[in-house]
């Protein structure tokens, strides 16, 4: 179950600014999968045997990773396909590059 999750979390971060309507229909998606979810262990299984587990183990690591990736690929979507930053000040790509590792410490310190 955590693969779906943490698919639909990739799909949904990764490229949130050049897609933003993704994150609806992951939402959309998640609804339906947990409503059916719901029916096939309240109607069509039994009682599963409850297992005592400490967190998520390696994937909360996974999560991470896919949280830094997303927040260099967005900002790099950003920096380098908006014209709202070429329409305040005029970079080069050398610095556009250089901005972007600046803004990606940041928002990676502050996260």
């Amino acid at each position: 179950e955590l693969i779906l999750t943490i698919t639909d979390f990739v799909a949904s971060t990764l490229f949130a600014t050049a897609f933003p309507l993704a994150l609806l229909i992951v939402l959309l998606n998640n609804y339906v999968e947990m409503r059916a979810d719901l029916h096939k262990i309240l109607r069509l299984s039994e009682r599963p045997v409850m297992n005592v587990v400490r967190g998520i183990g390696l994937w909360m690591t996974l999560f991470d990773c896919v949280g830094y990736m997303a927040i260099f690929t967005n900002l790099a979507l950003l920096a380098f396909t908006s014209n709202t930053l070429d329409s305040i000040v005029s970079l080069s790509v050398y610095d556009k590059l250089l901005l972007l590792v600046a803004v990606e410490h940041v928002v990676v310190l502050a996260k």
